[in-house]
């Protein structure tokens, strides 16, 4: 017998799906190979398949190849049925899980300088407690100035930046 419940081609991603509280969330291509071709979280009935909200954003980073688009993975969270997507220019958005309406997004590479490395290469956001943590390869002013890998965690409620950690250039630890 078939254990497939339903199959939907036009959502195939590289990214990993999520399931949560009856539904599917997945970091996909938005309208690939068109002049308005970016990134979309789409949420769909775990069960039926049916699409119940789409949230698409521009992918506008000119090095990004197609094959890179939707490479992070979105989180999920339980307590508050949000779900957090960093798309592959690196606009980190919380989505409520419901609607599928933006609650509040940062954008990494203009406010911290966050390189997607390669065109395109994002990490997946991680929530821990209160905070959504991610990590990247970041250049800015001051005393981030100098290319490192830094952390960067943000309130999970209002996305304000909590922390920024950064690992030493090796040129520097000696």
């Amino acid at each position: 017998g078939s254990y497939v419940l339903w199959k939907r081609p036009e959502l195939a991603t590289i990214s990993t799906p999520m399931v949560m509280r009856g539904k599917l969330y997945a970091l996909c291509r938005s309208e690939p190979g068109t002049r308005v071709e970016g990134e979309r979280v789409v949420c769909a009935d775990a069960v039926t398949g049916k699409t119940l909200w789409e949230n698409r954003f521009n992918v506008f980073l000119s090095d990004v190849p197609a094959e890179r688009v939707a490479w992070s993975h979105v989180a999920g969270d339980p307590e508050t049925g949000r779900v957090y997507a960093l798309g592959v220019c690196g606009l980190l958005q919380c989505i409520d899980g419901e609607t599928g309406n933006t609650i509040w997004s940062r954008s990494l590479s203009e406010e911290f300088g966050v390189l997607t490395t390669y065109g395109g290469r994002t990490n997946t956001p991680v929530l821990f407690e209160n905070l959504v943590i991610l990590s990247g390869v970041t250049t800015g002013w001051g005393e981030t100035a100098r290319p490192a890998h830094r952390m960067l965690a943000f309130d999970k409620n209002d996305g304000r930046l909590v922390w920024l950690l950064s690992t030493r250039p090796s040129f520097l630890s000696k």
